[in-house]
């Protein structure tokens, strides 16, 4: 017996989503939908969309069980890309490789006064030997490095260009933001802003604006944990002088993280090298880069990327990243037939594959390749979950003022004593607020806690 074609609307217009429509479009006959707004500043199109897990451990993170996941699950993710790559290599807008170089540089300035960057250097380094990734360790008189050949780099707005083009009108193409969701009987309807579509099932995958369609939507269930933007800006390095040759990199270069934010990283683009980001966790949707990240960015690109940016081009690009108050994604059952997959922070473009396959194996009601793993990452980030502590109270209050200091080196600042006791302070009424909120002492990522300070 045949199966009647479903009508399955997918609310998004990033890698995930993107992901999901591909995924969706190979794997079924059903009739997708594929509804955001372009316009918007999404996380994928201002993303660096390096393909880094283990780049991404820190002094902070190191020991979370989010953390710990997905290290043990690297290689299922990594695997996933070369099977998109194989799939979009006849729809390629380019003669540019989807996955991209000879993969990441950690670099860590021997004379930092960042100590954050030694301990997280020390970190990825440790984590290497506990989930046995190959690595390089090296260094000349001026830093250490860390190679990672697998950790490669996709030009986001080249993998949406070439997922467009493999779809060939199996995915209806919808270019306007989503207002709400209602349950009318069995179906969902999905308002725009003139207009409704019917669907039977819904995937929310729409990043920072996950949030805000979810609470505007009472019909379904309401996650306990809230989402924000965590507004990133990077710059795209080019050349517009005929003398002077487009500025090109062969892998990633990047410094460990800093204080809560990825530090300085270059990523190679189809036509330019993108310089990135700054980290500004915020409910305010904002228009305008903040000066001192653009400086920092710049200041940056000669000692870490190697490239002179005197003389090129640069177009600044600012993105919304989901970020949840405990910094776990939101992943599972809204209601009957309606899944989400938001709050990923950086690491969305990353896993985009992973969860476009198995949000797409629940759809389906497909037995997952990796199905333990699956349910793992399920548990951990359920809608309905309590609050997940970053750690002990006292340590997420010292790793608060830490990552305030280090933000200033980055910025040529020092802070004084005083100004420091400032920002203990706000830790320290921030985690009251959150206990007398939750009924209980939890930890806050040191990333949020100025954010959660004005919203409790």
């Amino acid at each position: 017996m045949v199966k009647a074609k479903k009508k399955i609307g997918i609310i998004g217009s990033g890698s995930i989503a993107y992901m999901i429509a591909l995924e969706l479009s190979v794997s079924s006959e059903d009739e997708i939908f594929l509804i955001g707004n372009h316009s918007n500043k999404g996380a994928s199109q201002a993303a660096g969309a390096m393909l880094n897990i283990l780049s991404e451990v820190d002094i902070y993170n190191s020991k979370l069980p989010l953390m710990k996941w997905k290290l043990t699950n690297r290689d299922i993710v990594l695997q996933y890309w070369k099977e998109i790559e194989d799939t979009l290599d006849n729809y390629r807008m380019y003669d540019f490789p989807l996955i991209y170089g000879k993969g990441t540089t950690i670099k860590l300035d021997k004379v930092s006064m960042n100590s954050f960057e030694q301990e997280s250097f020390n970190s990825m380094r440790n984590a290497a030997l506990d989930h046995s990734i190959r690595v390089v360790n090296r260094s000349d008189e001026k830093f250490n490095y860390l190679d990672i050949p697998d950790e490669q780099s996709v030009d986001p707005n080249f993998l949406i260009r070439s997922s467009i083009n493999k779809f060939n009108k199996k995915v209806n193409i919808i270019n306007k933001a989503v207002e709400t969701i209602k349950k009318i009987k069995k179906n969902y309807s999905v308002t725009l802003e003139n207009e409704s579509y019917n669907f039977e099932q819904i995937i929310i995958a729409c990043g920072a604006w996950s949030d805000r369609i979810i609470r505007n939507s009472p019909d379904l269930i309401q996650p306990k944990i809230k989402s924000y933007n965590d507004v990133g800006t990077a710059l795209l390095l080019s050349s517009e002088f005929p003398h002077k040759e487009q500025p090109k990199i062969d892998r990633i270069f990047r410094t460990p993280n800093r204080g809560g934010t990825c530090g300085i990283h270059s990523v190679q683009r189809c036509d330019s090298v993108y310089i990135g980001a700054s980290s500004r966790p915020t409910h305010v949707d904002m228009k305008y880069p903040i000066a001192s990240s653009i400086n920092a960015l710049i200041s940056g690109t000669q000692p870490i990327v190697g490239i002179d940016a005197h003389d090129l081009a640069t177009d600044i690009i600012t993105g919304y990243r989901p970020v949840t108050e405990d910094s776990y994604p939101i992943i599972g059952k809204l209601a009957e037939n309606v899944w989400c997959v938001y709050g990923t922070k950086r690491d969305g473009f990353t896993w985009s594959p992973y969860y476009a396959k198995e949000i797409v194996n629940m759809i389906l009601e497909r037995e997952s390749n990796h199905k333990k793993e699956w349910e793992e990452i399920l548990e951990m980030c359920s809608p309905q979950r309590d609050f997940n502590s970053f750690g002990e109270v006292g340590f997420c209050i010292d790793a608060f003022v830490n990552s305030k200091k280090a933000e200033s080196y980055q910025h040529n600042i020092e802070l004084t004593e005083e100004e420091l006791l400032v920002f203990r302070n706000i830790a320290e009424e921030t985690h009251l607020k959150m206990e007398k909120r939750v009924g209980k002492q939890i930890g806050i990522n040191p990333d949020l806690i100025k954010i959660l300070n004005f919203f409790n």
